[in-house]
């Protein structure tokens, strides 16, 4: 499956840095408050699955991935859940690619 179909998850990649490329494609694709397309939601949602608080991150559910500004010093562009309960958090897509092993 290309990167973006439905469906794509990120473990589907052949390796680890193949899959941080599609990320940062991805991020690019998005202006700063954008909300991510479907199956742009599938790829990255997989993603939060490696994040070492994933269950913090995902509290009761997510509805949503935005792309938009990180609260820390840097200010970078970094993915955000919205939860089903509205709450959202940022979340670094490079604690969860340091979790990944393949």
């Amino acid at each position: 499956a290309a990167a973006g179909e439905a469906g794509m998850e990120i473990l589907s990649f052949p390796d680890w840095r193949t899959a941080r490329r599609s990320i940062s494609s991805l991020k690019r694709r998005y202006r700063t408050g954008d909300v991510l397309e479907r199956a742009d939601f599938a790829l990255v949602r997989s993603l939060l699955e490696h994040h070492p608080d994933r269950d913090s991150k995902v509290g009761q559910g997510v509805t949503a991935i935005k792309l938009d500004r990180s609260l820390h010093e840097d200010a970078s562009d970094c993915f955000w859940v919205i939860r089903v309960d509205g709450t959202a958090e940022d979340f670094s897509a490079n604690k969860c690619f340091r979790q990944l092993q393949f």
